[in-house]
């Protein structure tokens, strides 16, 4: 069940209905509101029955329906005055035939209650499919605001029927038709009583109260004085003419006080004749509905705007922006849409909590609102994200407006004495250049978004056909790696990493490696990034890892000695597999490899995302065994204390330093600076990408112990790496 937000649910179409046809439109509402199966409103009888005074359901008006209130939800909701049963509402009330014979899975009720507390009715809806729980404080919001409408429109009904019925009773006794005081005094609502000339001869102490205006101030007058002027002549034509036609009228009026207060009141005016069947009194009830109003008013604007910061929300930011994009056409215009991505905002949240994260939220939504002009539209779109549509004459201006937006980032901001400091990546998409309408604009926004993270974040992004190409690329690559994994056409090869002391095969690293039907050979660091970034890195890791111990146990099944294997894991991957645990020392065990022969390979960035959680799972793969390798050391922001607070076993020299290291003399010396301090804690080394005799040399006279690359063996697959061990190293088969 989903909440049609997009239902408005406006006073106007009720205005010219009454009892019946007066909840009709209401149940219809609520239906369409809720996505409800059935809605009804139900009246509650002295003998302990229900009978329905509108029933909607299935698009339709069904017929009134009575019913005992014995073993069903509506019996325990008047105890309880609220029931919300998400999903087995037939199972907990199995006496309840009506339930079952319509297939009823979830249940939320409320009684309707008349101003002294007395449950008068019931307001429910039927859902044949469970309640989402997420939806229910919504739905409960729904339901209290309906509940006030339907419940004083019963007592509304319950009064005018009394009315009338008094009246009636008291013209037989008395002609000139005085005031039943015992009638008018008990409610609520205010009421007059005019004569044929339409002066005011009676009003109770609820209007009174009401209005301000006493007895003796109203009697004679005519009803406008309590208008607050605001209707025209067509209006009071209108009026005239329903009581002279139908001998009623109903509507809203705007009265004003004594006190010069204007409120809102729901009237009812009814023409009382005489024995010829002219016009002799008038009864009028006053409803003040200011309440509802209210109410009216504060669901609307949290239909349209954003709980958290008050700004608009996705859905009216985008209603704007549709309308603005035709203004702008017509007026030969161009228009900005400005997307906004906090950098790093998670770390905010997972480190202070998610109440410092969202006082942090409002103060960049403060910031961000004093940077936009007035026309501008400015909405949270959800999360960390912020979303801004500006028309705009001069590129210059867009380019002006987005340095403000990241200089307001700049300054610290203080949070229950935190000193916080947050940048922002910003992408920007031009109409009607890169698209024509909103869901084009935002998807170039959130490309050009993405391309000034990518770079470093604190900074901006215009869209550019070339980010359109890579988009498509990349949700090609996205779909097809999927379909891939699900086929399990992921390949792992396998390079030799040789031992220098022994000149022999100590173990090798396994490679994931994809060759598309469409796509061809694509490159892992652009796979991999993609499988990061869309949910499919855990699968991804999980096929690489059991394949890769699958193959290292084949493989030492044919040795005489077995050699161990090492498996790139990326830094996603763990921090996906933190709240679930990892799944390595269990694919060990079933595929009989013992974890002292396997090395995790993982780079710095998981350190930097995560320190807490990088330890936490360091120590346990180390306390299971398994060995540990930091990849790339020496390519981002190496620090040394990854390697004195991380137990790792190995320190692995990137390729980038070792291709230079014949001809560059700082490539050397770093080389040679990352294998002494690897040495000097107690660390093993290796260095990748040895292609030549004379690098193999370099890295050897600098004390590293082990090497890989292409000057041994490229990756091969698991059969070939059998037969390169066969042929150059024969003494380790069996």
């Amino acid at each position: 069940m989903s909440i049609n937000e997009s239902v408005v649910f406006s006073a106007d179409e009720l205005t010219e209905l009454c009892g019946e046809g007066y909840f009709n439109v209401l149940m219809k509402k609520l239906g369409e509101l809720l996505s409800a199966d059935y809605t009804f409103v139900a009246r509650v009888l002295e003998d302990n029955h229900a009978e329905t005074v509108s029933l909607w359901g299935k698009g339709e008006l069904l017929p009134v329906m009575r019913y005992d209130l014995q073993g069903t939800p509506c019996e325990d909701l008047r105890c309880a005055g609220e029931a919300c049963i998400l999903n087995g509402v037939v199972e907990r009330y199995p006496d309840d035939t009506l339930l079952r014979d319509m297939s009823i899975e979830g249940y939320i009720g409320i009684t309707l209650q008349d101003i002294d507390g007395q449950v008068i009715g019931i307001l429910s809806a039927l859902f044949e499919t469970p309640i989402d729980n997420v939806d229910v404080e919504q739905i409960s919001r729904y339901f209290n605001t309906f509940a006030v409408r339907a419940s004083r429109e019963l007592e509304r009904i319950k009064y005018e029927h009394l009315l009338k019925t008094e009246i009636a009773q008291l013209q037989e006794k008395n002609d000139r038709l005085l005031i039943a005081q015992q009638v008018y005094d008990f409610s609520k609502d205010g009421i007059i009583i005019t004569n044929a000339e339409n002066q005011i001869v009676y009003v109770n102490a609820s209007l009174e109260e009401m209005s301000g205006f006493s007895m003796d101030e109203l009697q004679g007058e005519n009803p406008r004085i309590l208008s607050a002027g605001q209707h025209g002549g067509d209006f009071y034509q209108q009026l005239w003419h329903d009581l002279s036609a139908k001998g009623h009228w109903r509507g809203e009026f705007l009265n004003r006080s004594k006190t010069g207060q204007i409120y809102p009141v729901f009237t009812s005016i009814s023409l009382i004749p005489d024995n010829a069947g002219d016009a002799k009194h008038y009864v009028a009830i006053h409803r003040d509905i200011t309440s509802e109003k209210e109410a009216q008013v504060l669901i609307s604007y949290q239909a349209t705007h954003d709980s958290l910061t008050g700004l608009l929300n996705r859905y009216e930011f985008n209603a704007q922006m549709e309308r603005e994009l035709i203004n702008i056409k017509a007026r030969g215009n161009s228009g900005a849409f400005i997307s906004l991505d906090v950098d790093d905002f998670k770390s905010v949240n997972d480190t202070q909590g998610h109440g410092v994260g969202d006082l942090l939220l409002q103060a960049i939504a403060r910031r961000i609102k004093n940077c936009v002009g007035e026309g501008d539209i400015l909405a949270r779109l959800g999360g960390d994200e912020f979303a801004i549509f500006t028309e705009f004459t001069e590129i210059h201006s867009v380019e002006n407006k987005v340095s403000d937006l990241l200089d307001c980032f700049k300054p610290a901001i203080e949070i229950d004495g935190l000193r916080l400091r947050c940048g922002t990546s910003i992408g920007v998409s031009i109409f009607p250049d890169d698209g024509a309408d909103t869901g084009e604009l935002f998807k170039c926004s959130d490309q050009a978004m993405y391309q000034a993270k990518n770079a470093g974040g604190s900074t901006y992004a215009f869209f550019t056909p070339e980010l359109r190409v890579a988009a498509e690329r990349h949700q090609d690559i996205r779909m097809r790696l999927a379909d891939a994994l699900e086929q399990g056409r992921i390949e792992v090869k396998y390079q030799p990493i040789i031992n220098l002391a022994s000149g022999k095969i100590g173990r090798c690293e396994a490679l994931v490696r994809w060759t598309d039907p469409e796509l061809g050979v694509v490159r892992p660091d652009e796979f991999i990034e993609i499988a990061e970034h869309s949910g499919l890195i855990q699968q991804l890791g999980y096929q690489v890892v059991k394949q890769a111990l699958s193959d290292i146990y084949q493989i030492n099944s044919a040795l005489r000695e077995p050699i161990g294997v090492a498996i790139n894991r990326s830094p996603q991957e763990f921090m996906d597999l933190s709240e679930t645990g990892d799944y390595l020392d269990e694919l060990a065990m079933k595929a009989g490899v013992a974890p002292e022969l396997v090395t995790i390979e993982l780079t710095e960035s998981l350190m930097m995302k995560d320190p807490k959680l990088a330890e936490r799972q360091l120590n346990l793969l180390k306390a299971d065994g398994f060995r540990l390798s930091l990849d790339d050391f020496g390519t981002g922001y190496s620090s040394l204390a990854y390697l004195k607070h991380f137990p790792f076993d190995v320190l692995k020299v990137d390729r980038s330093f070792v291709s230079d290291i014949a001809s560059d003399k700082d490539d050397y010396l770093l080389v040679k600076t990352i294998l002494e301090m690897g040495s000097n804690l107690g660390m093993h080394s290796v260095a990748e990408g040895v292609e030549t005799a004379e690098q193999l040399a370099l890295v050897t006279e600098l004390g590293c112990e082990c090497v890989q690359g292409y000057f041994f063996s490229p990756p091969i697959s698991r059969d070939e790496l059998l037969n390169y061990i066969g042929t150059q190293f024969p003494e380790l088969m069996a």
